[in-house]
């Protein structure tokens, strides 16, 4: 038992513990728990107003060709049917 008391390890690890134990009583823990939900509250916010603006565009070449370009917003994760919808032709090569 004398040898665990004169090992400077156990002092550390004792310390760190009461350490922890102080912080865990003061909350410290509970604000960064807290701070952490704060902030992926302001991230799915974001994430919503990205979603709300998301566009494709799309441009290929048609058989004649002319690039065609179609800009056009879609909900994020629907399909994205490009026959269907008008496109405007860009004569730019």
């Amino acid at each position: 038992m004398a040898s665990l008391f004169a090992d400077a390890t156990f002092w550390v690890g004792l310390g760190l513990l009461v350490f922890l134990g102080v912080v865990a009583y003061m909350g410290a823990f509970k604000a960064f728990a807290a701070m952490l939900d704060a902030r992926a509250a302001a991230i799915k916010a974001e994430l919503e107003s990205l979603r709300k603006s998301a566009y494709v565009d799309v441009t290929w070449v048609d058989q004649s060709g002319a690039r065609v370009s179609q800009v056009r917003r879609y909900p994020l994760g629907s399909r994205i049917e490009l026959l269907r919808t008008p496109v405007t032709v860009d004569q730019r090569k």
